[in-house]
């Protein structure tokens, strides 16, 4: 199956390769001032690159440029109502469509290759081909600036081609970092001058609720290896409606609409909503902001309560340990991280291997972790 995927991914970057061989323009020196920024990856990502907007927007070296954002429109919502105070002008992009729609793919490279710009960066660490790599191939500025990447979403032959589409790639470091503060590197080389940021944030203009008491359960994730099992979900819902008076409010993509609806049935309680599907993410972000507890999966949810200060217990299956979860202790005290008892025993004893072994895969099932071990959290939590 894996040979089958990267055969696919090859022959798909190997065709895109031919097909827009001619297809963009040299850059032509031009002192525009204006600054062009991409990251199409996941709303997770985004939350936690999002604030370094605002600091090269206000740092001395680019204060005066216009800024474009060519970014994923899963996170539009967000983007526009937190971010557009920074941001002159959004490009969006549906990855699904930019990916297998040859004709949407070409008239989006063609806008943005129509454009001009002074400078374009691409912040990603996990620089992808088909999409980061791409897009920044297309634009036409005369500084193209990116990391110095990992193979994450890629293969080293097609790293190595991508490289000479910039014009500089700024080196982080190669070992494992939390993607925070490998962000904040980047940034700071590129305005050249220090941030003083050290942990995301939201800053929310409406902090008040008329909502009685509740918790929030998340028990969707963007990876399957990363859904913990909806009968654990079941369990701690249970737990929670027999032991305390809060309501519980299950919030989620439309994909996970029916683990929603399993935890209503086993649980036969009026006191639960199912909200996924039906929250713009403006009003997810509201919702965990005011929540008493957040139990999630590895997921955009646990980035977001990190941003609100929401005391959170995350499930997850230690895939990227150390680089998106979990949080440094300094950073986010009031998140809680359940991994299974064999990643946790490696994590004691030599977190650096449980880096590198889990730089691509979870080395346990997420379900080896036992309902019980949440429920004991949420005791000590909610004082139960």
């Amino acid at each position: 199956m894996f040979t089958k995927i990267r055969l696919r991914y090859i022959l798909k970057c190997l065709k895109l390769l031919f097909l827009e061989r001619n297809n963009y323009k040299s850059a032509v020196k031009d002192d525009n001032k204006n600054l062009i920024i991409v990251h199409t990856d996941a709303i997770g990502d985004y939350i936690l690159f999002r604030n370094f907007i605002e600091q090269i927007k206000n740092s001395k070296k680019y204060k005066t440029y216009k800024i474009t954002l060519i970014a994923n429109e899963l996170y539009k919502d967000l983007a526009q109502n937190f971010d557009s105070e920074f941001v002159n002008e959004f490009i969006w992009i549906n990855k699904s469509k930019f990916q297998f729609d040859f004709n949407y793919r070409k008239t989006i490279l063609k806008s943005i290759a129509n454009k001009q710009f002074s400078v374009a960066i691409n912040p990603s660490y996990s620089r992808d081909f088909i999409f980061g790599d791409s897009i920044m191939r297309a634009i036409n500025a005369t500084e193209k600036i990116g990391q110095k990447a990992d193979l994450s979403n890629g293969y080293s032959l097609f790293r190595l081609l991508s490289n000479f589409w910039y014009t500089q790639l700024i080196d982080t470091g190669t070992e494992i970092q939390f993607e925070f503060d490998r962000s904040k590197k980047f940034i700071e080389k590129f305005i050249e001058a220090a941030v003083n940021l050290n942990f995301p944030v939201i800053s929310l203009k409406n902090k008040e609720t008329d909502l009685q008491p509740y918790i929030v359960l998340f028990p969707g994730a963007g990876e399957v290896q990363k859904q913990w099992s909806i009968d654990n979900f079941v369990t701690c819902a249970k737990h929670i409606i027999n032991n305390t008076k809060l309501k519980i409010i299950i919030c989620g993509s439309g994909n996970d609409f029916p683990l929603g609806e399993i935890i209503i049935a086993k649980c036969s309680n009026d006191q639960i909503t199912n909200l996924c599907g039906k929250t713009s993410l403006t009003e997810l972000i509201n919702y965990i902001n005011h929540a008493e507890l957040l139990i999630t999966n590895d997921s955009s949810a646990i980035h977001i309560a990190a941003c609100t200060h929401t005391v959170s217990i995350c499930i997850g299956n230690g895939r990227h340990y150390g680089r998106f979860t979990p949080y440094p202790k300094e950073m986010a005290p009031f998140l809680h991280f359940v991994f299974s008892k064999n990643v946790i025993k490696m994590a004691e004893s030599d977190v650096e291997n449980l880096k590198k072994q889990t730089l691509y895969h979870s080395i346990e099932s997420i379900n080896e972790i036992d309902a019980n071990e949440v429920i004991n959290i949420c005791n000590n939590l909610l004082k139960i």
